[in-house]
């Protein structure tokens, strides 16, 4: 279903036209225009606006209402919206999708940008990420700011910024919202299983700083689909407490900020295919600062310096050459810092799931150099009690029926040479050489040893 903005045409009711009003049906009450946004009255404050354009309130003799009251029969019939709300990143007006009608009652707009120098925000980017990483951010707030203020849905990337507390993440963030246009909104809460999010449809920036999901891996890859819906799905469900549900359009940006700690690098969800080209991962470094920032004054100064600045910076950002880094959908290719990539891989479930094979297989005595059987007799296999694992096997596999399969997927096209698998009456047998996978890790022990 596509959602289409239209420009409200105010009434003209017996010849006088009317101010531009909307009746909003849940909870019942008027939207009322004033200058670039519309405030929310009740009937009584809209009679009184009526009558100071000339209609009457007064019944007139043999008749059963007044102008007022056929003025406001003719908004509600004919000027009626479901609901009215600041939707993020769209611009004034009534968004139609369907028989539905949603007021935009605040339009959305970013930071003006103007050419102008910006040589105090380039030296703290550029020591934060670094010349080769630097482009992929600017790229990706160039599309964030596209986004804002047209008629029409440009997804893009959820944003990591990872690194050691005290480096300016968080810092970075307010000035993303900023640039942005100034609304944001933490979604904490809402992504670890709440209810109610009505609060985050009115903000185009998301922002999660420094928080972590408890819960392990299983969790994470909850919180990666959670996070995968707001990058790419343009429809979401809106809902605030004692309020009926409703479909809208929030043109998001989400940007998560962590340390870099075992324990914080666990809410990284597992980077396969249907996620990897969703996420920008970060590393992020200490930044440098022209003033002094252990004073009160020195955040004063620098504060002063980026309100300054950031002008000549939007403009920048709005006019800069992605070249061959632009993409189609995202307008801007994903960036994996290496680093990130392979601490995420030895954390990952399958990793973990290929030690139990390297470590636990040779242990049964019916297992030679090369293995084969079904993911279910594999699954039988390591959770006997003749594996030193085995009771960590049974946690690690106990998600579902297919995990087994699963990780040994991702296994096969992280080693192909070690693990296959061929098609057998539509069921897949699959091949391990366990000597080849005790060679591999005898290899990489040695790469990260040295």
């Amino acid at each position: 279903m596509e959602a289409v903005i239209i420009e409200p045409r105010p009434l003209i009711h017996e010849g006088i036209p009317l101010p531009d009003i909307h009746f909003i049906d849940k909870p019942a009450g008027y939207a009322v225009r004033e200058g670039d946004r519309y405030i929310d009255y009740c009937e009584r404050n809209v009679r009184l606006r009526l009558r100071d354009h000339g209609l009457s309130d007064t019944k007139a003799q043999g008749e059963l209402v007044s102008e007022v009251d056929r003025a406001l029969l003719r908004i509600q019939r004919e000027c009626r919206v479901d609901v009215s709300i600041a939707l993020a990143g769209w611009p004034l007006g009534i968004l139609e999708y369907g028989n539905r009608r949603l007021l935009i009652n605040d339009g959305a707009s970013v930071l003006e940008a103007k050419e102008g120098p910006f040589d105090n925000i380039h030296s703290f980017l550029l020591a934060q990420f670094g010349p080769e990483a630097l482009p992929y951010l600017i790229g990706w707030l160039q599309r964030a700011r596209e986004n804002i203020g047209i008629e029409e849905i440009l997804p893009g990337q959820i944003l990591f910024l990872i690194g050691k507390a005290g480096i300016g993440k968080s810092l970075l963030q307010k000035y993303i919202t900023r640039l942005l246009g100034g609304r944001d909104a933490n979604p904490y809460d809402y992504l670890r299983g709440g209810t109610f999010n009505e609060d985050l449809f009115e903000s185009a920036h998301l922002v999660v700083e420094d928080r972590f999901f408890e819960g392990g891996k299983g969790k994470s890859r909850e919180f990666g689909a959670a996070i995968k819906e707001i990058a790419v799905n343009a429809v979401h469900r809106c809902h605030g407490k004692y309020k009926k549900a409703f479909a809208a359009w929030p043109k998001w940006r989400m940007t998560i900020s962590m340390n870099d700690e075992n324990e914080n690098l666990n809410m990284l969800p597992p980077l396969d295919e249907s996620l990897r080209d969703k996420l920008m991962l970060f590393k992020v470094s200490a930044p440098v600062f022209p003033t002094n920032m252990a004073t009160v004054e020195g955040w004063r100064q620098w504060d002063e310096i980026v309100k300054a600045e950031l002008p000549g910076f939007a403009h920048y950002v709005d006019n800069f050459d992605l070249g061959d880094i632009a993409a189609p959908r995202f307008g801007v290719n994903a960036w994996h810092d290496p680093e990130i990539l392979d601490e995420e891989a030895e954390s990952s479930t399958e990793m973990v799931f290929l030690q139990h094979l390297v470590h636990d297989m040779h242990l049964h005595p019916d297992v030679e150099d090369v293995w084969e059987g079904t993911a279910v007799e594999l699954q039988r296999l390591l959770e006997d009690e003749v594996s030193f694992s085995h009771m960590h096997t049974r946690k690690l596999l106990g998600w579902g029926a297919r995990a087994c399969g699963t990780y040994l997927g991702r296994l096969a096209k992280r080693y192909p040479d070690c693990i296959s698998f061929k098609l057998y009456r539509g069921k897949r047998k699959w091949t391990i050489n366990v000597a080849a996978l005790h060679s591999y890790n005898e290899i990489e022990d040695q790469q990260e040893a040295a």
